[in-house]
């Protein structure tokens, strides 16, 4: 019985003390977004844009499950009706992470809800002049991300995701936005 009330209790006392070991990174994020975004009855094509910003991680390192949240500048450009869209957006991403703590080269995967919030965009007459006059911008939407990819050294991680719209981007449509982003983060 003390055995099992030892082991017991050196089991609790290391998962409590995990976070005292909780591994917080900084860094800086930034790479390609590849978006199109889906309005009905019009042709769309895929466009590239581009986005940069701070990020922080936090890990557990035993069991590599954690969190990370960035604050991105994004730029998504999307093609329709044969004119380029620009959209300017401030990003905040907020992704659980799974990582395999091996040495070197960390494989991970992620998913999470992103907030966008539009920033302003080039493209508001434009909208208007394909959708008409009842179709402007909304001011923010939500998505979701899904992506994997490998840290190298606990220094440089590359990654490629997913990003799909839960909300429409444009009032009075049925108007969604779906992003393929490939990105880098350099750690500090």
């Amino acid at each position: 019985m003390k055995k099992i009330t030892a082991f017991i209790f050196s089991l609790f006392l290391c998962v409590m003390l995990m976070p005292a070991n909780a591994q917080i990174n900084w860094g800086l994020r930034g790479g390609l977004n590849v978006s199109k975004l889906n309005i009905n009855d019009f042709k769309n094509q895929s466009a590239t844009g581009w986005f940069v910003g701070p990020t922080t991680e936090f890990t557990l390192p035993i069991i590599g499950l954690g969190f990370d949240a960035s604050l991105l500048y994004s730029r998504i450009n999307s093609e329709v009706a044969n004119e380029t869209l620009k959209f300017n957006y401030l990003s905040i991403p907020l992704n659980l992470k799974f990582k395999l703590m091996i040495p070197i080269a960390q494989p991970f995967i992620y998913a999470g809800p992103e907030y966008n919030v539009k920033l302003g965009t080039s493209s508001d007459r434009k909208l208007e002049n394909i959708l008409g006059r009842d179709a402007g911008m909304k001011g923010s939407e939500w998505s979701c991300n899904i992506g994997a990819g490998i840290d190298l050294l606990s220094r440089l991680q590359v990654y490629a995701a997913y990003n799909f719209g839960f909300t429409d981007i444009v009032e009075n449509r049925n108007s969604k936005q779906s992003i393929w982003r490939m990105g880098a983060v350099v750690i500090f």
